[in-house]
């Protein structure tokens, strides 16, 4: 279990954040109670060596690194995990009940229009697409002569809720008896919608 004192502060209450700096750096945050207290800490051009540099200050209790030695990112992934932090998406762990859970999420998922729906608007000007309660109607927009790009394609919503309800978060989440286990069922998971909970 390599990641074994990331588990032991999971257990203890913790909880993990990861996420892609804006200089394209890996960084994961180990905090705990209502204020984020640190716990533990890791920055990396990749992210397996931040979770290993996270894992060790868990292991020193506290003691975290003063300061970072990279500036940025490495622009290319070497592995799953890498590729989904360098799309700017994050994950996220904490324990449940008996198990460990990670969650990579994406908060800002958008649905990709079907191929037919907008052949369907190219032959006949218009056409209907209903994702999620809420038809859209696409339709065909032309440019000015000369143009790089002479038409193209506009849409507005004729049914249902407003058009950010095309944009929401789903999840990938893994359950596991610890950190490792967990990770590697979410990288191994479906991609699914996040309900989220209303206001009381």
């Amino acid at each position: 279990m390599p990641f074994k004192h990331i588990t032991r502060a999971l257990r203890e209450g913790g909880h993990l954040h990861a996420f892609r700096s804006g200089g394209g750096l890996r960084v994961i945050r180990v905090e705990k109670g209502r204020h984020g207290e640190l716990l533990g800490y890791g920055e990396h051009v990749h992210v397996q060596a931040a979770l290993k540099l996270a894992n060790k200050t868990l292991g020193l209790f506290g003691r975290l690194p003063k300061k970072s030695v990279f500036l940025t990112g490495d622009p290319s992934a070497e592995d799953a995990l890498d590729r989904w932090l360098l799309a700017g998406l994050e994950f996220d762990a904490q324990n449940e009940g008996d198990e460990i859970v990670v969650q990579l999420l994406n908060r800002y998922y958008e649905d990709t229009v079907p191929d037919e729906v907008l052949q369907a608007a190219l032959k006949n000007g218009t056409a209907e697409w209903e994702n999620r309660g809420v038809t859209y109607l696409y339709y065909n927009v032309s440019y000015a002569k000369g143009s790089e790009y002479p038409w193209g394609y506009s849409a507005k919503t004729i049914k249902g809720g407003g058009v950010l309800k095309s944009v929401y978060t789903v999840a990938k989440t893994g359950h596991g008896k610890d950190f490792d286990e967990a990770l590697k069922n979410a990288l191994e998971a479906p991609q699914l919608e996040v309900e989220q909970k209303k206001a009381a």
